[in-house]
């Protein structure tokens, strides 16, 4: 029992009164807290942190399975500029490093986009290719085939997909696993095992929009802006000829579908494979008609010339026209173990032109066209150097039938090339393949053409306006730093006037064709003569083409590779069978 429980009420206050004055401060407060939390009851103290993130877990980048896609042969129009490449083709990579090349960016562009599988290069795609350019050598219609991914699939509702085959290793999706809800009549292994109930198969839903990869967009986003993807078309394979069945390349393989691919330089499939030219797949090579090529150049070539005589060039260029001999007119390349140099010349004119293709009148550029159905290797460029002649009134027309006269100059004359920057590749012909070029991601056909011409020409062409802005910012660049290029020379003509004239003659015969190198009087003279680019020849004294040294002939080239061939090969064999150094004879 308490010991309060038997004080008076006077006894209890006077007992709290003598507790209070004995408190330090604040008695009535503190007591008042003492006893408050003497009669709470105690918690434990609890310390509240924010949640900790869990670390974050990288997941590893899906594998790309190339295989496991389907691919369709498909056709693509490339537009470049030579000069910042060493050519079009893919080269080896030498001591400096790799050699930057039209190819070796288009299969880097090919290969980031997925389009191609990575590791085999063109060849693995059934890459062939129209013509191939030199360094130097621009295109604006090389046509180009491959094998590609495609974003089709058979019977996705869309158009009739052609050229096309099926994944090679199609992925296996997991299939969906149930367990059966009731157990009753089966055994306890059976219960323990997990069902796997088949999926039946269910066709794509119809879509009058399946369309395919928008080829050109992909690519051109990441090439470089020096090449240019324009267009591409799908390409229907041939019927099957049944005489050929156990003959006929496979198109499963895409290097035996491409001729181009199995094939050496100077093998022609039409004499193979595929006897009768209706049963031949598209091969951008061999399944070209015509190729068409356009040298730029100005007259008067130099500020002291007078102008080139273009109708004399004309009258030149008119004896080309045909097939002939053009040993003369090439460089000769012992590799290629070219037995025939007759080619074909269709056409071959010049054109008047302004700065950008468009027709003035009161330009100084000149476009020379020439159209034939196969080019030697430097063909083009030997036959302008010979016209620049003809126009500076150095040689006479006749230049050119003497020099297709392999009967009275068996081989080439020494005589130097035209330049190789103003000459382009610019049109690439197909008559009978059905090619139909587009931009983006459409892929219907003729047929759809027809009945929904300007509704199908729009999907056609979806995504070209940003491909025009783009061309045009750079064209108007290039236009831009011409002006300021030309702002120079103009600048110099007004202050110190017109170009007096020159010693130079831009023939040894100011009287007409065929000059000698002779003045009045048989007076020597210096000559200048254009080679293309505006670059041009200063000679003391020209001497004719015909009369200059001579070079091997086609038949010596050859021969002589073929010899040396033979002893690099013994060389190699004799290094294989020498025992190295500290090995037992």
């Amino acid at each position: 029992m308490s010991k309060y429980t038997n004080l008076t009420r006077e006894e209890l206050i006077s007992r709290l009164e003598s507790l209070e004055l004995s408190a330090p401060s604040s008695p009535t407060s503190s007591t008042s807290r003492n006893l408050l939390h003497s009669r709470s009851p105690s918690f434990p103290s609890i310390t509240i942190s924010a949640p900790s993130k869990p670390p974050k877990t990288i997941k590893p980048p899906k594998t790309f399975h190339f295989a496991a896609h389907p691919t369709r042969h498909i056709a693509l129009m490339i537009a470049y500029e030579g000069w910042p490449y060493s050519g079009l083709a893919i080269q080896a990579d030498t001591a400096q490093g790799p050699v930057k090349t039209v190819e070796s960016e288009l299969l880097v562009a090919l290969e980031k986009a997925r389009l191609v599988e990575a590791g085999k290069g063109l060849e693995g795609a059934g890459y062939s290719r129209c013509g191939r350019t030199d360094r130097g050598v621009s295109g604006a219609g090389q046509v180009a085939d491959l094998w590609v991914r495609s974003a089709r699939r058979m019977g996705d509702g869309g158009a009739e997909v052609v050229g096309w085959r099926e994944a090679e290793e199609p992925v296996v999706r997991p299939k969906k696993v149930e367990k059966p809800e009731d157990g009753e009549g089966e055994s306890e292994e059976e219960k323990s095992q997990v069902k796997v109930l088949k999926k039946p198969k269910s066709q794509p839903a119809a879509s009058p929009e399946a369309t395919e990869f928008a080829y050109p967009r992909l690519l051109n986003a990441i090439l470089p802006p020096s090449i240019r993807v324009l267009a591409w078309s799908p390409l229907p394979h041939p019927p099957v000829d049944p005489s050929l069945s156990s003959t006929k390349p496979s198109l499963s393989d895409p290097s035996s579908a491409n001729p181009a691919a199995s094939t050496s330089s100077s093998s022609d499939p039409t004499t193979s494979a595929y006897p009768d030219p209706q049963y031949l797949p598209f091969n951008s090579r061999f399944s070209c008609a015509y190729r068409h090529y356009k040298y730029a150049f100005h007259s008067p070539p130099t500020p002291s010339s007078p102008p080139l005589d273009i109708a004399l060039m004309s009258e030149a260029a008119q004896l080309l026209v045909g097939e002939h001999d053009f040993r003369n007119f090439c460089k000769l390349d012992g590799s290629k173990q070219i037995e025939s140099h007759k080619r074909g010349v269709l056409e071959a004119y010049f054109e008047k032109e302004g700065a950008f293709g468009e027709a003035r009148e009161d330009s100084s550029l000149y476009v020379f066209n020439l159209i034939g159905t196969a080019f030697l290797w430097h063909q083009v460029r030997h036959i302008i150097a010979a016209l620049f002649l003809v126009g500076a009134r150095l040689e006479s027309p006749s230049l050119i039938s003497d020099l297709l006269d392999v009967g009275k100059n068996p081989s080439k004359p020494a005589y130097q090339m035209g330049e190789p920057v103003p000459l382009t590749l610019w049109r690439c012909g197909y008559t009978d393949k059905g090619l139909e070029w587009r931009y983006g991601g459409w892929d219907g056909g003729a047929e759809e053409e027809e009945e929904m011409e300007m509704e199908n020409r729009r999907k056609a062409q979806e995504g070209r306006e940003s491909l025009e802005r783009v061309l045009e910012s750079q064209r108007q660049e290039a236009e831009l730093k011409a002006w300021q290029a030309g702002n120079m020379l103009r600048s110099l003509r007004e202050t110190l006037g017109p170009m007096p004239p020159s010693s130079l003659s831009i023939g040894g015969n100011a009287g007409g064709a065929g000059g000698d190198g002779q003045g009045k009087g048989g007076e020597e003279t210096p000559a200048v003569y254009s080679i293309g680019g505006g670059e041009v020849v200063i000679t003391a004294k020209y001497k004719p083409v015909c009369d200059r040294p001579k070079g091997e002939t086609p038949a010596v080239v050859n021969r002589k590779w073929r010899e040396m061939r033979e002893v690099k090969g013994r060389w190699k064999e004799n290094a294989r069978g020498k025992p190295k150094a500290g090995e037992e004879v």
